[in-house]
C-alpha cells in the first residue's frame, strides 16, 4: 500500500508539472499574440494616413487579365500492395504453367483406374477386387 501511494504521489507531481510547463508555455503564447496585435493597429493607423497620398481610381491602369493556367491531370499514385498480395500473385503466376501437366495427369490416372476396375470386374472375384481397388488408390496418391 505505501509503494502504491508513493507511486501515486509521485505521478500527481510529475503531471502537476506537466501542466504547470503547459500553462507557461500558453501564457507566453499568448504575450507574443498580444504584442502582435498592438503592431497590426500601429500600421493600420499609419496606412490610413497614407490614403490621401495614393493616387485616384481614374489614374491608375486596370490590371490586365492573366490566361488561365491549363489544368494538368495526373495520373493517381500506385497503389501499395501488400505483401500478402504479392506473395499471392506470384504463386499464381508460377502455378499457371503447370495446371495443363496436372490435368493431364489426372486424367490418365482416372482412366486406368476406370480400366482396372472393369477389368478385375470381369475377371476376379470380388474379395480380390477389393484389395486390387485399394492398392490403386494409395499408388495414385
Amino acid at each position: 500500500m505505501n509503494k502504491e501511494a508513493e507511486r501515486k504521489e509521485k505521478k500527481r507531481l510529475a503531471n502537476k508539472a506537466y501542466y504547470n510547463k503547459i500553462k507557461a508555455k500558453l501564457t507566453a503564447l499568448d504575450e507574443i499574440k498580444n504584442t502582435e496585435e498592438t503592431e497590426e493597429t500601429e500600421e493600420t493607423e499609419t496606412k490610413d494616413n497614407d490614403f490621401f497620398f495614393q493616387k485616384t481610381q481614374k489614374d491608375q491602369q486596370p490590371p490586365e487579365a492573366k490566361p488561365q493556367q491549363p489544368i494538368i491531370i495526373q495520373a493517381p499514385q500506385p497503389v501499395k500492395a501488400s505483401l500478402k498480395s504479392k506473395v499471392m500473385e506470384t504463386l499464381i503466376l508460377s502455378v499457371k504453367p503447370v495446371v495443363p501437366m496436372l490435368i493431364k495427369q489426372f486424367m490418365i490416372t482416372l482412366q486406368t483406374r476406370q480400366q482396372r476396375s472393369q477389368t478385375n470386374t470381369q475377371e476376379e472375384p470380388e474379395t480380390h477386387l477389393n484389395m486390387q481397388y485399394s492398392t490403386a488408390n494409395s499408388l495414385d496418391f
